[in-house]
């Protein structure tokens, strides 16, 4: 039924059981219907209050209350003052306050409270009219932050402080509780040691984060979209080595790093945007030798970072986009013998790449995987007879496959350039005094770039020595004597 006029519990009451007063004051004629609770309350059950729409002013929980239930006060709309909990709260079911989004003031979590439930402020504190301050103390014995808490809280201020008691944070958290701010004076974001992964979309466009983000090693997975948007972090971008995974767009459009990015030694897959938009991130970019796979555009337009890109000798793939606008990488990249797809426009506008290096069997390469990087020099492993073998694995070569197209528009052929590497075998004499062989890289070598052996490379690699001996010349056969020495 439906009632009227203010509601006061007496302070004979300890506990209200589950429903008590669901939908008691919804299509009320009075306004303004103020609630008090009963100052010795203790629990609050499930759907107490849900959809009494018609209260108004603050809503105070009692300093005894230690539990809330879930939807307790789910879609009281009509409260327009300030929320206070409980000094002495415990836990907040799921929902508890929901659709209370007419609230507005401090929101101080107390320190005894343990467990915030899934989407228990969702959507509070939604605009400039009834925005909030969010208060966390460092003394806070909170273990659990649900899915989806205070999701969508887009005028909650205050200085986001993560107690070193929190063992969880769920997914979506805090996503678009855009106006929060880090840890007092420092504006760091610390996730606790405490904490062993980070879930999806937890701190999604929390941009107002102005601060260094720290991490403790323990930490064994950062979900998808954990930090997509969190332009205001800055610094480095230490991940530690107790990473095994980082979802999809983790990090993406966190242009605010202006640091060094180091990746952790255990990750076995960069996902797709992972590093997306990190534009101004700097230094050199290392891959792990553990990384297997990396996903498009994981590190699309992170234009700052330098140096030669070395892959690990596991990897199988390179998504589409992986490296594109990563104008800044220098130097060689060696292609490895694992890999098998290279994505299309994987390394389009990697302006700085001097050379790359394919393996002897050749990855399939679409025709932009190196668009406009037209003063790279491409390297094949191999003869010219073994690369035509390859040579349908690479689209974007000239009529003869010769040469590849490297331009962004129109045409810019890149020879390819064969190397090979040269064993040279003294036949009982020896290097230097020790060594029997010598064996020259040809991918370091520019002599050893080429089909055939030359004079110039007979006298690069020296003479060695054998007691009683007169050294005449190298032979071209694994097995050949005097008639068959090199003229």
């Amino acid at each position: 039924s439906q009632l009227s006029g203010n509601l006061v519990i007496p302070n004979s009451v300890e506990a209200i059981g589950k429903r008590a007063f669901y939908k008691a004051y919804t299509n009320s004629a009075n306004q303004n219907i103020t609630l008090t609770l009963s100052e010795n309350l203790q629990d609050i059950g499930e759907e107490a209050f849900a959809e009494c729409t018609k209260f108004s002013g603050d809503l105070t929980i009692p300093n005894n209350v230690t539990t809330i239930g879930n939807q307790a006060f789910y879609n009281c709309s009509g409260f327009d003052g300030k929320l206070t909990l409980s000094e002495k709260l415990e836990t907040i079911g799921d929902e508890a306050f929901r659709e209370c989004n007419k609230v507005s003031g401090e929101l101080k979590i107390p320190d005894s409270l343990k467990t915030i439930g899934t989407r228990a402020f969702y959507g509070l504190y939604y605009s400039e009219t009834h925005k909030g301050t969010l208060v966390i103390s460092k003394n806070s014995q909170l273990k659990e932050i649900k899915e989806s808490a205070f999701q969508d809280c887009h005028n909650l201020y205050g200085n986001l402080v993560l107690p070193n008691t929190l063992t969880t944070i769920g997914s979506n958290a805090f996503n678009n509780c855009f106006k929060l701010s880090g840890a007092p004076e420092t504006g760091d974001l610390v996730i606790p040691a405490s904490m062993t992964a980070i879930a999806n979309s937890t701190f999604y466009n929390c941009g107002n984060i102005k601060g260094n983000l720290k991490f403790s090693e323990g930490l064994t997975a950062i979900g998808p979209y954990a930090f997509t948007n969190c332009s205001g972090l800055k610094g480095d971008l230490h991940l530690p080595d107790s990473v095994e995974t980082i979802g999809s767009s983790a990090f993406d459009g966190c242009y605010g790093f202006t640091g060094t990015l180091k990746l952790p030694t255990s990750l076995k897959t960069i996902e797709s945007y992972t590093f997306s938009g990190c534009s101004n991130l700097s230094g050199s970019l290392e891959i792990p030798d553990t990384v297997t796979t990396i996903g498009s555009d994981a590190f699309y337009n992170c234009k700052n970072l330098t140096g030669t890109l070395t892959f690990s000798s596991k990897l199988t793939s390179v998504g589409r986009y992986a490296f594109a606008l990563c104008s800044q990488l220098s130097g060689t990249v060696i292609i490895p013998d694992t890999l098998t797809t290279i994505g299309d426009y994987a390394f389009q506008a990697c302006s700085a790449l001097k050379k790359v290096y394919l393996p002897q069997n050749v990855p399939t390469i679409p025709e932009h995987a190196f668009n406009t990087v037209a003063n790279t020099k491409v390297y094949y492993r191999g003869y010219k007879k073994d690369w035509l073998t390859q040579s349908d694995h690479v689209a974007g070569l000239n009529d003869s496959k010769d040469a590849i197209n490297t331009a962004g528009s129109g045409y810019y052929w890149s020879p390819i350039c064969y190397y090979v590497d040269v064993t040279f075998n003294a036949n009982g004499g020896t290097f230097d005094g020790s060594a029997t062989t010598k064996t020259v890289n040809g991918k370091d070598n520019q002599l050893y770039r080429t089909e055939n052996m030359t004079a110039e490379m007979v006298n690069a690699i020296g003479e060695p020595k054998q007691a009683g001996y007169h050294f005449v010349g190298w032979s071209l056969k694994q097995d050949g004597g005097v008639d068959d020495v090199l003229k």
